[in-house]
């Protein structure tokens, strides 16, 4: 992550929603029951007017460097989840709540334009800040190039807009082209009078940022994209969608791991460790400031454990795989003559020695 000032506008450069895998789509079925249509009249009890929902995202209302302000508005937000009666739709008021916060805590993250630390910052940019497409530069200051591409493997790696057009767009932040296939299909299948070609955000992927698009896209995401560890540090280890990590375990941390487990959730440098704490403190927020009376937040709201013995200091990878150094998370936890954490690493080594977090030098 890096930390950049925009305009006056503080902005996170963040690979968001970076699965690179080919299989992780589908959905699964929630326990919770579905009332047809109670969603939309749940999410006009929390923003019952513009002015509502203004007051909530603030710097997106009243800053006009916020670029995404008008796609992301209230009234896109109401018109996309009316297609996805599952969101917010549970039974219990509690349950609805729950998920609309940690929907709205990843949101805010992904399209922040918050100070440091702040949490009146979500909905101020639709796109990933500083990417560009056509058009960009690869040397370029203010036009960035942003390659999602070039680590995929064929066919993804050659899509329409390779190497440059799929960067991060929409509510929570769609990224690399096997997301924008999903999205495309998902909302062709659902929508076929709306999105009459199932290729079209593959074939210009600057059309997710088209009416409520945006907000269809990361809402089908949340509902339909199955994702997250076998192995979890969250309280639930397994493959799901978000809206079943929050509404069948009130997971928030879960959620993250879905969305960008590969690099928050699995040895996370000190940046995406800050980057999941600032997602976890808008979700806080929201518990508290949407509702009324205030909903507790969810004692689970990481997706990084402790360090385990896979993940161990070294002069370099070779070093920290053939050895039982210090386990560790980040850099820092690791001694000067040791200095760099390096993880996915063999346990036992390859010379078959039992590494233990606390044993090693």
């Amino acid at each position: 992550m890096i930390c950049i000032i925009f305009k006056g506008i503080w902005v996170i450069l963040a690979l968001a929603l970076v699965v690179w895998c080919t299989g992780c789509s589908g959905s699964d079925n929630s326990s919770e029951e579905v009332l047809e249509g109670k969603n939309v009249k749940f999410i006009e009890s929390v923003f019952p007017t513009d002015e509502s929902w203004a007051k909530t995202f603030p710097i997106a209302a009243g800053n006009p460097n916020c670029t995404g302000a008008a796609t992301l508005s209230r009234a896109h937000f109401l018109s996309a989840v009316g297609d996805f009666p599952g969101f917010c739709g549970s039974e219990s008021p509690e349950t609805n709540a729950q998920e609309l916060a940690a929907f709205l805590g990843n949101v805010s993250l992904e399209t922040n334009g918050a100070a440091k630390d702040g949490t009146d910052g979500g909905l101020c940019f639709d796109s990933e800040v500083g990417c560009v497409y056509p058009g960009c530069t690869p040397e370029g200051e203010d036009k960035i190039c942003c390659d999602y591409c070039t680590i995929l493997n064929p066919p993804y790696n050659t899509y329409p807009a390779c190497p440059y057009g799929y960067f991060g767009r929409g509510a929570l932040q769609i990224t690399n082209p096997v997301n924008y296939e999903e999205a495309s299909q998902a909302l062709n299948e659902s929508d076929p009078e709306a999105f009459p070609d199932p290729n079209f955000l593959v074939t210009d992927p600057g059309r997710i940022l088209e009416g409520d698009t945006a907000w269809r896209a990361s809402l089908n995401f949340w509902m339909s994209h199955v994702g997250g560890f076998e192995k979890s540090a969250t309280s639930v280890n397994g493959r799901m969608t978000c809206h079943r990590a929050i509404v069948d375990h009130n997971d928030f941390g879960k959620t993250v791991e879905i969305i960008n487990g590969n690099l928050e959730c699995s040895n996370p440098s000190e940046d995406f460790q800050k980057k999941t704490q600032w997602r976890i403190d808008y979700y806080i927020h929201y518990v508290g400031y949407l509702f009324d009376p205030p909903v507790q937040p969810t004692t689970h709201v990481n997706c990084a454990g402790p360090p385990d013995a896979t993940s161990r200091c070294g002069k370099d990878w070779t070093d920290a795989n053939s050895n039982c150094r210090t386990c560790c998370t980040v850099n820092a936890d690791c001694p000067p003559a040791y200095p760099s954490c390096y993880a996915p690493l063999a346990n036992p080594t390859p010379a078959g020695a039992e590494c233990t977090c606390g044993t090693g030098g």
